[in-house]
């Protein structure tokens, strides 16, 4: 190999260590930074899971109460419509007595009305 040509590949390997240097110092750099940026997301990501956990404890219990409170108003349209039925019978009921009363009454009325005797017009 000549030697002007081993001069040249020589110095075309030092310029490139050289440009290269930088780079790779760079890299570095980025690298670390890539690092800490990831360290900070992993953290962040840590707290909103937790978050997250809390939002979903909350809500379950939220909802649990609510269920609860609809089973109570079920149970409670249930009753009031039992006790709607049963006074509806019951009025029912007494207004049908009331009728048989007043029918009695009345048979009672006309039955004494024609066991009077008839009275003399006064002269």
């Amino acid at each position: 190999m000549p030697p002007l040509l081993t001069y040249v590949l020589a110095a075309a390997v030092v310029a490139l260590t050289v440009a290269l240097i930088p780079l790779i110092g760079q890299l570095h750099r980025t690298a670390a930074s890539a690092e800490r940026f990831l360290d900070g997301a992993k953290e962040d990501l840590h707290h909103i899971q937790e978050d997250v956990r809390a939002t979903r404890e909350r809500l379950e219990a939220l909802a649990t109460g609510a269920q609860g409170t609809v089973d109570h108003l079920q149970t409670l349209a249930r009753d009031l419509a039992a006790l709607g039925a049963a006074l509806r019978g019951g009025v029912e009921g007494a207004l049908s007595g009331l009728a048989g009363i007043g029918s009695l009454v009345g048979a009672l009325g006309s039955l004494f009305r024609r066991a009077k005797p008839a009275e003399a017009p006064p002269a």
